[in-house]
């Protein structure tokens, strides 16, 4: 199956449970995070829908983001993600090159 890629903008990482801020380095790990966002490109919704909440994180290679069926190119990062993890982990926390845990 040919992965679809869609364009999250305005994108945060939340902890897969409460849709709370998570610190993202933890993407990756067992309990995993996941992106959050307006979506573009993407089959099931309008461009700009959202927030959408992507499914489990497979794989991340820079500003890419990989789930089990589709490829997410990471746009800006919400403005409220951002000055988070500068508050709480800005020894993890480059916006234009993010670390996933990988």
């Amino acid at each position: 199956m040919t992965q679809k890629t869609v364009r999250l903008e305005n994108w945060s990482v939340t902890d897969g449970r409460f849709g709370l801020f998570a610190n993202s380095i933890n993407v990756l790990t067992k309990d995993g995070a996941n992106f959050s966002g307006l979506v573009y490109g993407h089959p099931r919704f309008q461009d700009g829908d959202g927030p959408v909440h992507t499914t489990k994180v497979i794989m991340t290679n820079g500003k890419k983001v990989i789930t089990k069926n589709t490829q997410y190119d990471l746009g800006f990062v919400n403005p409220e993600y951002d000055k988070w993890m500068k508050e709480h982990h800005p020894e993890d926390w480059d916006p234009e090159n993010p670390k996933f845990g990988d």
